[in-house]
């Protein structure tokens, strides 16, 4: 079994916003705690469960999903084990080519393109209907928008989190 080998485990696949998630489930019954769900999108259906004393963490099968889990949840956790702080990345104001949606009861991540302009950055967001692939080697930021916000602006100034390093652009 994989607790008695590891500090951490962490499942891929077999979690869903709805019935489908099955991992849930099965860690609930095992676990002295257990929550499932998180208020960020994409990577709502995460589960975290403390088992025999180790976390376990069910990510979401979709690569972005499971991204933003990693990002969110885990990442933390392995710097808290290894007694390390946690890398921050660094933070930019870019101007946002084009407005932005997402409901408020949630955080979101947006992926977006970074291009340096005589005046700053201007922050293109990209958007789900491009292949995974072209999606991650685009993406040189994060906008994280927090609970509450409801959209944004083409035009506005935001803060965003940069994946790349600036002198890669």
């Amino acid at each position: 079994m994989a607790l008695a080998a590891a500090d951490m485990v962490l499942i891929n696949g077999g979690s869903s916003k709805g019935a489908e998630d099955f991992n849930a489930h099965l860690l609930q019954k095992k676990a002295s705690f257990f929550r499932h769900g998180i208020k960020t999108a994409p990577g709502k259906p995460v589960a975290v469960a403390i088992i025999d004393g180790k976390p376990v963490i069910n990510l979401p099968g979709p690569t972005i999903a499971a991204f933003v889990a990693m990002d969110w949840c885990v990442k933390g956790l392995v710097h808290h084990y290894y007694g390390v702080p946690v890398p921050v990345r660094p933070k930019i104001k870019a101007r946002l080519t084009k407005p932005l949606k997402k409901t408020p009861d949630f955080e979101y991540y947006f992926r977006l393109a970074l291009e340096k302009q005589d005046d700053g950055y201007l922050a293109r967001p990209l958007r789900n209907e491009k292949s995974l692939p072209q999606l991650l080697l685009e993406a040189d930021a994060l906008l994280i928008a927090p609970f509450g916000i409801t959209e944004y602006q083409a035009g506005d100034e935001v803060e965003v989190e940069v994946l790349n390093g600036l002198e890669n652009l």
